[in-house]
């Protein structure tokens, strides 16, 4: 397997970013598993880009940052099992670190770049 890049809770289950690796074609994957008979069972997946390098969640909204395409916005569906692409930056940009920032009734997004 591909190793292990960011992880976080997102709703009682486990978002893992994984990748790349030689063998894997494309970039980053994440994956979504429940905790289910002393093992962890893979729930759904969403193709990233090159690299995931942050991943944030707030409630079932999910942020990740990726080496070289900026910041991504996605949704974790529970009751179809899908992690949907809300959206995404679309200026390239290194992210190292990122986060959701909240300000009463906004929400908004915070980002480190090189």
């Amino acid at each position: 397997k591909a190793p292990v890049t960011a992880l976080c809770q997102l709703e009682g289950y486990l978002l893992v970013a994984q990748g790349p690796n030689p063998g894997m074609i494309g970039g980053s994957k994440l994956y979504v598993y429940e905790w289910m008979e002393e093992k962890l069972v893979g729930r759904a997946f969403f193709d990233a880009h090159l690299f995931v390098t942050s991943l944030k969640t707030l409630k079932y909204f999910v942020i990740f940052g990726d080496i070289h395409h900026s910041l991504h916005l996605l949704r974790w569906r529970e009751d179809i099992r899908m992690l949907q692409l809300l959206g995404r930056d679309p200026i390239p940009a290194s992210i190292f670190a990122s986060d959701f920032v909240v300000m009463g009734s906004t929400d908004g997004f915070l980002a480190s770049d090189q």
